[in-house]
């Protein structure tokens, strides 16, 4: 599988971090070797000194472990304990091991004590050390490579220094390019290895080939045997194998799959990586997983779970075309790096990335830029809790793995819950009932797809293991209701069988309850299967028994159109309870059967209002035959006697249920009246929307209201005088009312407008001037559509045109403006749709032709592969920088971005209702804003997914 389909996530912090200020250059020196510990950093220099560093970069020690003509090419910490393994060499002599004790002092040089020297023998042939591998903390044996092709094998104790001895025991015509030990009984060893006891296997690399030497566990110099294209020295116990006889390996390239490591990160027992791939091998298999990854790579490591790599620098002259990526870093970064203006600065681009090969995703990848030749880099190292890399010209990043949880939110962010399981799986520190969270939200979001089926399948395994079952586990399935909410999800007629899995697997687990069964049926869900199925009178019913007011009222009005049984049914309720009801339903109450509801509302409001006691029963009759309804609500409804629902003591058959007839057959004396309750009056203002299409009930309503006056603030007074004033057709009093009311109550201009023109007394009284003045109003404050206006006078014969001449010619001539600049606007609209459609039929039907020859990220001549945007810019896809095949153009990347800005903030203003709400408060024209406003996708309402 290729890397560039994998998914790259943010799973590391990267933070550039300095030296300690005491020793600000201490990577800036001539550095040849690096090693490390939990706790400290080891580095050997050109000179033959090694500087041990803290994890803070602190310099703890310096000395001097090899002449000052010799450099430190070489060094090793062996894990687990306090000694450190160097390799000095010169050309002009032999290679020197030491093995220094760390936690000892040598009295005389103040150094670190020496345990052992050894001349490194290669047949007295001056060639440079190219690897070392140690297997174990006992230091037996010790292999060292050569560029020559040479292997010397040292067996021996290097820690008492009771003598060793070694021998050239593989020997190759191409160098020798990395080494590493596996198997053994204090080796790596792991699952996938199959190593049998007291075997060690080292594996060679080369430029052209890959090797495995087995090594048993004799202290004598073992012999080999090669019998491809290498000459194998000594005698026969030693068996070297090639594994790949194709594939040659760089420096760096190769490394061993530590011991708790391996079984996290991939099928072998060394990673290689190739220009083309990653590879994995194992001695008993061969070449294991491959993952193809073009392009050129200088070093492998592994951290963790991860394997991290390290691609070589890549030189690109800032000074080119504009749109090149040096001359974008040049931009960013300055011109002070060349000296001269127009100076050539070569930017040299390393990348930087962390692989999980198991989970097949990018955990990070970052590219670290220098110039002058100074942005590769010199190691990668681990140092306490972190991952280290140090580039070439002495900066130094940190690689800070974030944890489990905020893992868990980009995963979740992506919908990608599979790898956020596997992932959480992986981790030993995860809790079962945290595990069992992300299976909830896995089904929640394949719920939300409808995949009910594969939801169900996610739930149940969050149920937790069955094994749990009668170990008093079973309490932890209700915590936080995710049981009961999973149930109500499922209670639907087409998704039975999913819950009836659901429970059957619950009871299993012992997790399942009395309280189980119960909320499988609860009551609110019974009343809406209930009302689905048509069995309006039993949910009626059963909405009553829990109390359920709103339910029964809607019932009542819009299933059962039963308004007298639902003005009843109010006048039994709490005050408190009544109020919304009532204002809910006001309008069809007041439509059809408006005396009634007329009364209801005048004792309401003038706090008059006592409920009646409901009786203990009701009289019933036999309903509709269940098996009537829905295919299966027959056996549902059966099953409500045995519901052990404390709340429901009712009795109810699936061969007759019993419900409720009509309660407002009742008579009136039904129930005793009890002490009139205390409540806040509702302001009368809130009940007049209620009466715009019952103008008499209305008169009756204020009148009643008016017999009140001493209980009745006198501001709310004057507005019921100005509203009886025109409704009863008090032009002198509807005058003064307007007049001193019209701040607070524009809409009174609008009830002036009728009234003025509905007779010509009342518009003789009034006078044409103050009819002027209304219009002028009307269309000042956006009232009334001029449509409506005219519509409005035309209800009489009163008004006539010359009266509204001058008000109709006004509104003319601005709508004819209006629509002459709507028109104009409309045609550029269409000629843009009409140039973008153009456009895109032939981006759609046409061939492009693409006639770049350079890459415009390089500037080099464009070889495959090749990535060609229909913006007409061509790049090497090798430069794009980017591994999940989601290419986007560099050089019109802040173009899109500025779009997506825009967009951004577009969908961001679409949630701020409050700016919509002020924007059309302060607007003449309502519809103009509404129109721009939904373009901003105010109205469009958000898909919602759970989970």
């Amino acid at each position: 599988m290729a890397l560039a389909s994998w998914k790259s996530f943010p799973f590391f912090n990267v933070t550039r971090v300095n030296p300690h200020d005491e020793n600000p250059k201490i990577f800036e020196g001539d550095i040849r070797s690096i090693a490390s510990s939990f706790l400290n950093l080891f580095l050997g220099t050109g000179d033959g000194h090694v500087q041990i560093l803290s994890s803070s970069f602190k310099l703890v020690r310096t000395f001097a472990a090899y002449p000052q003509h010799s450099a430190v090419s070489h060094l090793q910490q062996v894990e687990g304990t306090s000694l450190l393994v160097t390799i000095g060499e010169d050309l002009s002599n032999e290679a020197i091991l030491k093995v220094w004790e760390l936690d000892q002092t040598d009295k005389k040089t103040s150094a670190p004590k020496c345990l052992s020297t050894v001349t490194i023998l290669n047949g007295r042939k001056r060639f440079p050390v190219t690897a070392m591998a140690i297997t174990n903390s006992t230091l037996n044996p010790v292999a060292i490579a050569f560029a020559n092709g040479s292997l010397t094998l040292i067996r021996g104790d290097l820690i008492h220094d009771r003598g060793a001895k070694q021998r050239i025991v593989f020997s190759s015509d191409e160098p020798i390019t990395n080494l590493s030990f596996s198997g053994g009984p204090s080796g790596i060893h792991h699952a996938f290895h199959n190593a049998t006891e007291g075997e060690t296997r080292l594996w060679i690399s080369t430029t052209t080939r890959l090797l495995c030497m087995h090594i048993d566990g004799s202290s004598g110099i073992m012999g080999a045997r090669l019998g491809i294209g290498g000459g194998a020295v000594g005698g026969s116990q030693n068996d070297v194998r090639v594994v790949d006889a194709q594939g040659g390996v760089g420096v760096g390239c190769m490394m061993g799959i530590p011991t708790k490591e391996a079984a996290s990160i991939s099928m072998g027992e060394v990673v290689v990586v190739r220009d083309d791939a990653i590879y994995f091998y194992s001695s008993t298999g061969g070449k294991g997983g491959c993952y193809a990854y073009e392009g050129a790579k200088s070093r492998v490591y592994i951290y963790k779970n991860y394997v991290t790599l390290v691609s070589p620098p890549q030189s690109t002259p800032s000074s080119g075309t504009g749109g090149s990526i040096g001359g974008a870093l040049k931009k960013m970064i300055g011109g002070a790096i060349g000296s001269n203006r127009g100076e050539l600065v070569d930017w040299d681009v390393t990348r930087f990335t962390i692989v999980d090969t198991e989970g097949k995703y990018l955990a990070a990848q970052e590219v670290v830029v220098g110039s002058g030749g100074a942005g590769g880099v010199r190691g990668v190292f681990e140092l306490g809790d972190f991952l280290w890399v140090l580039g070439l010209d002495g900066k130094l990043w940190r690689y800070q793995e974030r944890d489990l949880t905020a893992k868990l939110n980009l995963l979740y962010a992506c919908n990608l819950y599979l790898l956020a399981i596997s992932l959480a799986s992986k981790s030993p520190s995860i809790e079962p009932q945290r595990l069992n969270s992300i299976f909830r939200k896995y089904a929640k979001y394949l719920y939300a797809k409808q995949d009910f089926d594969g939801a169900m399948q996610w739930y149940i395994k969050a149920l937790g293991d069955e094994h749990s079952a009668g170990t008093g586990l079973g309490s932890t399935f209700t915590d936080g209701g995710e049981v009961s909410g999973v149930i109500r999800k499922f209670l639907d007629t087409q998704r039975i069988g999913n819950l009836i899995e659901y429970l059957e697997e619950l009871h299993k687990r012992g997790g399942a309850g009395v309280d189980h069964t119960t909320l499988l049926f609860d009551v609110n869900t019974v009343i809406d299967v209930c009302r689905q199925g048509g069995y309006f009178e039993q949910a009626v019913y059963l909405a009553k028994k829990a109390g359920e007011d709103s339910i029964v009222v809607s019932i009542l009005v819009e299933n059962l159109e039963k308004y007298s049984d639902a003005l009843d049914y109010l006048s039994s309720l709490e005050p408190g309870r009544a109020y919304p009801n009532l204002m809910k339903y006001a309008r069809l109450l007041l439509k059809h059967i408006p005396q009634e509801t007329t009364r209801f509302f005048v004792r309401y409001y003038t706090g008059k209002f006592v409920p009646r006691k409901q009786p203990e029963e009701f009289e019933t009759s036999k309903a509709a035959p269940a098996d009537t309804g829905p295919r299966g609500l027959a056996q549902y409804t059966a099953y409500l006697p045995q519901i052990p629902y404390k709340a429901a003591t009712f009795p109810l058959q699936a061969e007759a249920p019993t419900v409720p007839i009509s309660v407002s057959t009742l008579p009136s004396t039904m129930g005793s009246q009890t002490d009139e309750p205390e409540y806040i009056l509702p302001q009368p203002r809130t009940a007049f929307s209620s009466f715009i299409e019952n103008p008499r009930e209305f008169i009756e309503f204020l009148e009643s209201l008016l017999e009140m006056e001493s209980e009745l603030k006198q501001s709310e007074k004057n507005r019921v005088f100005g509203l009886i004033f025109f409704v009863a057709g008090d032009t002198k009093g509807a005058f003064e009312a307007l007049r001193k009311y019209r701040p607070e109550e524009p809409q009174l201009y609008t009830a002036a407008l009728a009234y003025f023109t509905s007779s010509a007394q009342v518009l003789n009284e009034v006078g044409e001037e103050e009819l002027k003045n209304v219009l002028k109003k009307i269309d000042e404050l956006g009232l009334m559509k001029p449509l409506q206006v005219v519509q409005t006078l035309s209800v009489n014969v009163v008004a006539t045109v010359g009266m509204v001449k001058k008000y109709l010619g006004e509104t003319i001539q601005k709508e004819r403006k209006e629509i002459q600049a709507n028109r104009r606007l409309i045609e550029s609209y269409k000629t843009d749709t009409e140039s973008k459609r153009k456009e895109i039929a032939d981006l759609a039907s046409k061939p492009v032709t693409f006639q770049a020859q350079r890459c415009q990220a390089c500037r080099m001549q464009l070889d495959m592969p090749i990535v060609h945007f229909l913006c007409k810019h061509s790049f090497h896809q090798r430069c794009l920088n980017q591994v999940n095949g989601d290419f986007e153009c560099p050089n019109c990347q802040a173009n899109t971005e500025t779009i997506r800005a825009i967009w951004r903030t577009q969908d961001e203003q679409a949630d701020r209702h409050d700016l919509f709400k002020a924007a059309l408060a302060g607007s003449k024209d309502k519809f103009a804003t509404i129109s721009e406003w939904f373009g901003r996708g105010v109205m469009v309402s958000p898909p919602t997914v759970e989970g």
